[in-house]
Formats: C-alpha cells, structure tokens, sequence
C-alpha cells in the first residue's frame, strides 16, 4: 500500500516529467518559471515526505528506497534541462557534470552492496549538499524566467542570466559541486574501508 509519504516521494518523479515537458512545449521565460514551479513544489515534498513518515511513524520501505532516487531524479532533470538552454556554457555545465558523475558512483556503490551489505548512512553534510543544490537550481530557474525584469528595487535593473541574483544563483551550484565532490569522496572511502572489512572476515 501507497501511503501519503511515498505518494509525496512520487510526486517529485511526476515533477521531473513536468520540467521536460515544459521545456518541450513552452518558450524559454515561461518554461524556467514553469520548471521553476514544478521543481520547487519537489523540494517541498522532499522535506514533508520525511517528516509525514517521522512524525506518524509511516517509514516503508518502498519509500526509503524510492526517495533518494526521486532526489537525484529531480536534481539531475533540472540540470540537464537547464544545461540544454546552453544559456550560461561551462559555468553551468561543470559543476552539473560534477554532480551527475557523483549520483552516478553513489548509485553504482549502493548497488553493488545491495541490501544485504553494509548501509552506508546519509550524512548531515550530505544532506546540506542537497539542499544548497535544490537552492541554486531554484534561482537559476528563476532568473532564467524573468529575464528583463527587476528581482528587486534598487538590486538589479536585469534579473536574466549576467545579473547579480543568477551570479549568485550559480555561485551556490559551484558550492554544491564542491560538497558533492567532498561527500562523494566519504561515501567512497566508507565502500573501500567497508570491501575491506568483509574481505578480511571471509
């Protein structure tokens, strides 16, 4: 049985089919502002999903499965949709690189040990690259949508790509490229020290 914390948890898989279409269907302002809807209205469900199963004691395991495979989904939509645009070159396109090549090791980690091998835990600091990464994406999305329109009074005559608030927006994708690279690193040193230990038992 499905209960509200999974079908959250498969909303953001909906969402990440939301982004593409958008891109597909609309022209480049209204599909960011679109994709910016459907991204964000995931991110919350990220946050509600885990404290709905917490607080009414509805962990399953087909949700703690599903969920940080729905993260990376969304995520990894987002950047490649974004990178698509080409709007910002190798600024956007490297720390996205970096970001999917990760996803993809700590996957291929996961499942090489399965479930029957040794867990290798969330940290906290993986937890924060997560959200900085949701963060960035959030206003890269929307800077992207209102290009020729102020932010704010008096803070940018241009919210668009080159405009303070994407600078920022960017800068906060490199920060999350750099966590991913230093929690990548821990969560491959856990599997080496991890291989190691049932090598030496057997």
């Amino acid at each position: 049985m499905i209960n509200l914390p999974t079908s959250l948890t498969l909303y953001r898989f909906l969402a990440s089919l939301g982004i593409v279409a958008a891109f597909v269907l609309l022209d480049s302002g209204p599909a960011n502002l679109a994709a910016l809807l459907f991204f964000v209205t995931g991110c919350v469900t990220d946050y509600l999903d885990g404290y709905l199963a917490r607080r009414y004691d509805l962990t399953t395991a087909l949700g703690r499965m599903l969920d940080p495979i729905a993260d990376k989904v969304l995520v990894i939509t987002a950047l490649f949709m974004l990178a698509s645009e080409n709007t910002h070159g190798a600024v956007l396109l490297i720390p996205a690189a970096l970001i999917v090549t990760r996803e993809l090791i700590v996957s291929g980690i996961r499942e090489f040990f399965g479930s029957d091998g040794p867990q290798l835990a969330v940290t906290r600091l993986a937890k924060w690259k997560t959200a900085v990464q949701m963060l960035s994406l959030t206003g890269v999305f929307t800077c992207n949508g209102l290009t020729g329109t102020a932010i704010l009074p008096g803070w940018a005559a241009d919210a668009g790509p080159g405009s303070l608030p994407a600078l920022i927006s960017l800068g906060l994708l490199w920060l999350a490229a750099l966590l991913t690279l230093v929690t990548g690193s821990q969560y491959l040193h856990g599997a080496i020290m991890a291989l190691r230990e049932h090598t030496n038992d057997a």
